[in-house]
């Protein structure tokens, strides 16, 4: 099976073969799957030891955005035809937004969200050839299988129980009716990353007032969802960004338990739907994963752009730090005596540790506090603004902190950031 390079927008898609075809013109080089396949690189901050060979061990380290190519050519069949190719091109990247590629081999497809960062397609001969060159970024830089999805009803009992005896081409069994729906939706992580599931409810059926509870049957993590739905809406929980959507409207305020579901790598998850009310109709529960791929390795540590997490103002829905956040400068250098009065210096790492105040929306205080809780004694990222004027206040260290209800439409939260760099 040939390998194909397609990119894909909201509007088009192109595909590139590795050889000219007739039917589309678009020839992608080597280099473009040189590219695709390329480990993401990492930016490791290395100490030297001062009386030792070597520097100090680097413990986590974070691998930095993946840069892939596509380079290649058209061949037109005249002029006007590469003018229109060469246009529909540059459309795909028109609005600044990602575009979605795909590389397809012999193991099946894999994905990255790209954007454009430069663009070279020059026109040659007799007008109707050019050579491209794109220049991408992938915050995210690792390869993403096919989606893994499965789907079940509300559960619901049978009108019997079936007891096997043998097989049933043997015929021994006994069938006392029809089993009934179990409500459970199952999820297997053949990547080699963790995921982080998507949960759809909802569809042909409503739920009243009282909601519906989903629970993690591994784990007994569990989401429940206090509102009623009206027939034909769909709940989609989020486990990534941690949100609960209706349409484009923010739902997360209705979610009495918030404990989100991550489903490691190799690992199978079942999700059970259990109604706390009546239900009408048949309303559905519908689970979606993207693996990353099995042929990717990822850097330990590693976190992706969809796993920053943002505390933003109620009012503006920026950033909620509030002015007085500072940055202070450490020195973990020490002096070494000896018991003939000399001594030495020992040089130490540097780092900078962060304090700041952020006031949030009230209702965002419980997902505050849960998010202290998952990052509680790990080494994370934090930056209080992608401003350049508070670049200073960026580290990557461990974070202690505390929530509290200031009044009935805020809340404040307040971070010490004890910095490793």
């Amino acid at each position: 099976m040939p390998t194909i390079v397609e990119l894909i927008s909201a509007t088009d898609a192109i595909t590139f073969a590795q050889t000219p075809d007739l039917a589309s013109g678009w020839v992608y080089n080597n280099a473009t799957l040189d590219e695709w396949y390329r480990l993401a690189s990492a930016d490791p901050k290395l100490a030297k030891r001062p009386n030792a060979h070597g520097s100090f061990n680097l413990g986590q380290i974070y691998t930095k955005e993946h840069r892939p190519i596509v380079n290649g050519q058209y061949y037109g069949a005249s002029v006007a035809d590469a003018l229109v190719q060469r246009q529909r091109l540059n459309a795909l990247f028109a609005d600044g937004q990602a575009v979605t590629m795909r590389v397809t081999d012999e193991l099946g497809p894999t994905t990255r969200r790209v954007w454009l960062l430069e663009a070279s397609t020059s026109f040659r001969y007799d007008l109707s050839h050019f050579p491209f060159d794109l220049a991408l970024v992938a915050p995210d830089p690792r390869r993403y299988g096919p989606a893994i999805v499965d789907s079940e009803g509300m559960p619901s009992a049978g009108s019997g129980l079936v007891w096997n005896l043998g097989t049933a081409g043997s015929g021994l069994f006994f069938d006392w009716g029809t089993a009934g729906v179990e409500g459970i939706v199952q999820i297997t992580n053949t990547g080699s990353a963790s995921t982080y599931p998507t949960i759809e409810v909802g569809g042909p059926g409503s739920f009243d007032a009282a909601g519906f509870r989903i629970t993690e049957i591994e784990t007994g993590r569990e989401l429940i969802f206090v509102r009623a739905t009206n027939d034909g809406e769909v709940i989609v929980f989020d486990s990534r960004t941690q949100r609960a959507t209706l349409a484009s409207g923010d739902v997360t305020g209705f979610l009495l338990s918030r404990d989100w579901f991550t489903i490691p790598a190799g690992a199978t998850r079942r999700y059970q739907i259990n109604p706390l009310g009546s239900v009408t109709g048949s309303p559905t529960i519908t689970i979606t994963a993207a693996r990353n791929d099995p042929g990717e390795e990822v850097a330990i540590g590693f976190i992706s752009v969809g796993t920053w997490k943002r505390l933003v103002s109620p009012v503006t829905q920026a950033s909620g730090v509030q002015y007085g956040a500072e940055a202070t400068t450490r020195d973990y250098s020490y002096s070494e005596e000896y018991k003939d009065g000399t001594y030495i210096d020992v040089e130490g790492r540097k780092a900078t540790d962060i304090n700041l105040s952020c006031v949030i929306d009230a209702a965002e205080a419980p997902a505050a506090k849960l998010l202290l809780e998952q990052i509680l004694g790990k080494a994370v990222a934090i930056e209080v603004s992608n401003l350049a004027k508070y670049s200073h206040l960026a580290t990557v260290g461990k974070i202690t902190g505390s929530v509290r209800s200031v009044n009935w439409p805020t809340a404040q939260v307040d971070l010490q950031i004890k910095g490793n760099v």
